[in-house]
């Protein structure tokens, strides 16, 4: 049976997340059809009310009001809890594994100076590149020989970036078992796939959560503790400062014609080259 995971970005200027769901493709076909009725359940109350129709969730439009989800369409703060308490609701009762990593731009910034569009796109590459290693992970432990279907938005900014590290990983004959786990990268619709609204979701709840880290507090967002609370797995990883300097002395070790590896602290060397550890994440 495959399994399909379904990732999405979300960032400001400080952090970058990439995050989604991971389920078996008969759990995401239930899931579907909730998360719609749902979404349907709230457009029909909008024509009631003499209001447009959403086209589909958008979580930092709901978040903020804005949007097809602002005022003057029927919205207010009421009604955007209670459908984001329903959706996790609807998380809760279908159980999908969340799965997020992000990172700091400001760590970006500060060592890895001089790479292309620094920092969004190498932000989005790394963080992809190990959401990947993190679905084999899960994959590995809990579900051998299952393979995975990975989803992204369609004519998203990050496309062609997700698509030529795909292609990379897949590659590498160092990692047989990360080709083997893979189907493929497909592309979807998010107007028409609810799994991806979800993802949106998900990237948006962590890229929040990891903004209130960034500021010193410890206190966790309301939606991320209602998804917590319905004790589906979830696994929210951050990149750390010492991940980023390695990542620096990994290019320049590159360049100096030297081991790749050579004076690497974090086992950052494992995850970038041959995918055998997670140990960097927190």
């Amino acid at each position: 049976m495959e399994w399909r995971t379904y990732i999405d970005e979300s960032y400001n200027e400080h952090v970058f997340c990439v995050g989604g769901f991971l389920a078996p493709e008969p759990l995401w076909k239930s899931f579907a059809d909730q998360w719609g009725a749902r979404i349907q359940y709230e457009n029909e109350k909008s024509s009631i009310a003499g209001y447009p129709r959403i086209t589909r969730y958008h979580a930092s439009d709901c978040a903020n009001l804005k949007g097809e989800f602002r005022e003057s369409r029927g919205w207010d703060i009421d009604r955007q809890i209670k459908l984001t308490k329903r959706l996790c609701g609807i998380i809760g009762d279908e159980g999908p594994a969340g799965l997020v990593v992000g990172g700091r731009t400001a760590d970006m910034k500060a060592f890895l100076n001089g790479t292309p569009d620094c920092p969004k796109q190498s932000l989005y590459e790394i963080c992809f590149r190990m959401t990947m290693l993190l679905v084999v992970s899960v994959m590995r432990e809990r579900f051998p020989g299952t393979r995975v279907g990975l989803v992204i938005d369609r004519g998203r900014n990050f496309e062609s970036v997700a698509r030529q590290a795909f292609d990379s990983m897949s590659k590498d004959e160092t990692v047989p078992y990360l080709k083997e786990c893979f189907t493929g990268l497909d592309v979807e619709d998010s107007v028409l796939s609810a799994p991806l609204q979800a993802a949106d979701f998900m990237a948006y709840e962590a890229m929040r959560q990891l903004e209130l880290l960034r500021r010193g507090r410890e206190d966790m967002r309301k939606s991320l503790h209602a998804l917590i609370g319905t004790e589906i797995p979830l696994h929210i990883s951050q990149f750390t400062e010492q991940n980023f300097a390695d990542m620096r002395k990994m290019i320049d070790n590159n360049k100096a014609g030297m081991r790749i590896d050579e004076g690497i602290e974090s086992g950052i060397e494992m995850a970038v080259t041959s995918g055998h550890s997670l140990s960097l994440l927190p």
